[in-house]
C-alpha cells in the first residue's frame, strides 16, 4: 500500500524503504529526506511504516519498524530533522 500526502508547496510526501521522497507531481522531480550518499545515516536506519503531515502542510511525521523504532519530524521546507523520539527497544 502506498501511502502519500500532499505537502504545503503541492508536493507529494511518500516513503520508499527507509526515505522520505517529496515529489512534484507536474515536474516529476524528486528530493529526498533522510538517508542518501553519507557515510552516516541521517534518518531512519529501518524501513519506514507510517507517515502523517502536519495540518499546515510543513512538517512529515514518520515511524519505522524494528526492535528500537523511531519517530521523526521532518521540516518540509528544509529537508531536515525538527526532531527525533526513540521508542525504546520491545516498546513498539
Amino acid at each position: 500500500m502506498l501511502i502519500r500526502y500532499f505537502t504545503y508547496d503541492g508536493r507529494i510526501a511518500y516513503f520508499a524503504g527507509a526515505v522520505v521522497v517529496l515529489m512534484d507531481p507536474v515536474t516529476k522531480n524528486q528530493e529526498f529526506m533522510g538517508a542518501g550518499d553519507k557515510k552516516v545515516t541521517q534518518g531512519h536506519n529501518d524501513d519506514i511504516t507510517a507517515l502523517a503531515i502536519s495540518p499546515d502542510r510543513k512538517k512529515v511525521a514518520t515511524g519505522q519498524i524494528g526492535s528500537n523504532p523511531l519517530v521523526i519530524i521532518w521540516d518540509i521546507a528544509s529537508k531536515k530533522i525538527d526532531s527525533k523520539l526513540t521508542i525504546g527497544k520491545g516498546k513498539r
